[in-house]
């Protein structure tokens, strides 16, 4: 069973290979051979082989891939090494990753630039720029030449950054470097409670990421612009209130115009990161859209999934009140463009298909796409 891609996936291909080859090896927890190897991952043995040289001068400390002619290979771990913390290091050991990463923090970067600093030749700079384009172009953004910066429209350009800050799971004390992190945290859940506002698990990580990423942006020169009416539905919201006072955390702008668009795109984050307070209302209002029209689609899936699990989960508050939460976000993803919650997650989901439920869901929303 293949799994669709999703928006964000695309990063997932500087790294494909690598990641079906850990997947296989760290839970194999033994010695397993090329063969077995190349008919799990579907790549030549030749190919995997050279991956694993690769890869084992590269490991964090106290991992080894062990080798031999006979048995094939293992991954030898510490007793408490997880497979996220091998993945995260290995993808910041990767040259794709650190030739993007200059291109995406700087105003403009050359070839000699790149060379210099990620220590790799003109023409693997030149291969790696051929695939970095088609990943922006997935994105819907663009790659300029000399020098080499990432163009387009600037929130999407803002949303693929964010993607890859997110993706790459680093520590956010050593990335965020325009505002005091800490500070910035205190400031707004004080703002949150002067407000009785919520928010999302890990919301004010990625508003802080948004957020210096548009100082980043800002100091290039690159500014978001929005309609007036857009300005004039969305100023009178908590989210402009709270993200107004939010002000001194960012760049400024070169005139108020610009200052204001700026403000707004924060808060259309922090909208999307909203959480509604009112449980029984959020209950009352899902449930009533499962009996309209537009909710039918919905219905069926809660109908088919109740009936393979055994329980009906419409009747769930728990399930339910979460499954409102999540399709609220997508809807403000979707809408504003703003869909980067899911990064973390992406390097894994060939292998959520392992799971049974997921199996499950997964089929069932296929039975209803396709009718």
């Amino acid at each position: 069973m293949k799994i669709n891609k999703v928006k964000g996936d695309f990063m997932n291909r500087f790294t494909d290979r690598y990641s079906k080859l850990l997947y296989h090896l760290f839970y194999e927890d033994n010695w397993c051979s090329l063969t077995e190897l190349s008919k799990k991952t579907g790549y030549s043995k030749s190919t995997l082989w050279r991956d694993i040289l690769h890869m084992s001068s590269n490991l964090p400390p106290e991992w080894k891939i062990d080798k031999n002619e006979v048995l094939g290979v293992r991954l030898m771990k510490p007793k408490n090494g997880t497979l996220e913390e091998l993945w995260f290091h290995l993808k910041s050991e990767n040259t794709y990753f650190q030739t993007l990463e200059l291109i995406l923090f700087n105003n403009g970067v050359t070839i000699k630039y790149i060379t210099q600093k990620v220590h790799i030749s003109r023409s693997t700079v030149y291969r790696q720029l051929e695939k970095i384009e088609e990943v922006l172009k997935n994105a819907e953004v663009q790659l300029s030449n000399s020098p080499f910066k990432i163009v387009g429209d600037e929130i999407k350009i803002r949303r693929f950054i964010m993607q890859y800050v997110e993706y790459m799971s680093g520590n956010l004390d050593d990335f965020i470097t325009s505002f005091n992190l800490k500070e910035f945290q205190d400031t707004l859940l004080e703002l949150l409670k002067e407000h009785s506002t919520s928010l999302h698990m890990g919301a004010i990580q990625r508003l802080a990421i948004i957020l210096h990423i548009s100082n980043i942006r800002i100091t290039h020169n690159c500014c978001v612009a929005f309609p007036k009416v857009v300005i004039d539905e969305n100023e009178t919201s908590t989210a402009f209130e709270i993200s107004k006072k939010l002000f001194k955390f960012m760049v400024k702008c070169p005139n108020r115009e610009k200052q204001i668009s700026e403000i707004l795109f924060l808060s259309l984050y922090f909208m999307s990161e909203e959480m509604s307070l009112n449980r029984t209302q959020e209950l009352r209002y899902i449930r009533s859209k499962l009996n309209s029209d537009s909710g039918k689609p919905l219905g069926e899936f809660l109908s088919n999934l109740s009936k393979k699990i055994g329980l009906d989960v419409s009747q769930d508050d728990i399930f339910m009140y979460e499954l409102a939460q999540t399709l609220r976000g997508i809807s403000f993803d979707l809408q504003l463009k703003t869909d980067t919650r899911i990064n973390n997650i992406l390097q894994f989901v060939p292998y959520f298909e392992n799971n049974e439920l997921f199996v499950i869901i997964e089929e069932i929303a296929q039975c209803i796409s396709d009718e």
